[in-house]
């Protein structure tokens, strides 16, 4: 038997913005090597540069540098600080075995 913490653990996800659809989001550029596969949008603001691409599958758009790059880059960093500001919504023990935790901050006292 399996036991669901959920009293309070549950919480709103973070909205990522613009940046949700990025697979590759970068600040100083993107090197490919080999042949890679990469579903969502790629870019890098604010060092455009890209190289490798030639052997990359992509099924999103490269932003390389452009607005959108900027502005998901803006919108990840915001939503990199609400959560890193979320407060836990429960304690875990610190046996974790067997336990199904639902998405939310948690905390333990000897993790912070």
């Amino acid at each position: 038997m399996r036991r669901v913490d959920s009293a309070g653990a549950a919480q709103a996800p973070v909205g990522l913005g613009t940046s949700a659809s990025f697979a590759v989001l970068a600040g100083s550029g993107i090197t490919n090597t080999g042949v890679t596969t990469v579903t969502g949008d790629i870019g890098s603001s604010p060092n455009p540069s890209e190289t490798g691409l030639a052997s990359m599958v992509r099924t999103g758009v490269d932003h390389a540098g452009d607005a959108v790059t900027q502005q998901a880059k803006i919108d990840l960093t915001t939503a990199y600080n609400v959560a890193a500001a979320a407060t836990p919504a429960t304690a875990v023990a610190v046996e974790l075995g067997g336990t199904t935790l639902t998405p939310g901050v948690y905390s333990h006292t000897t993790l912070g």
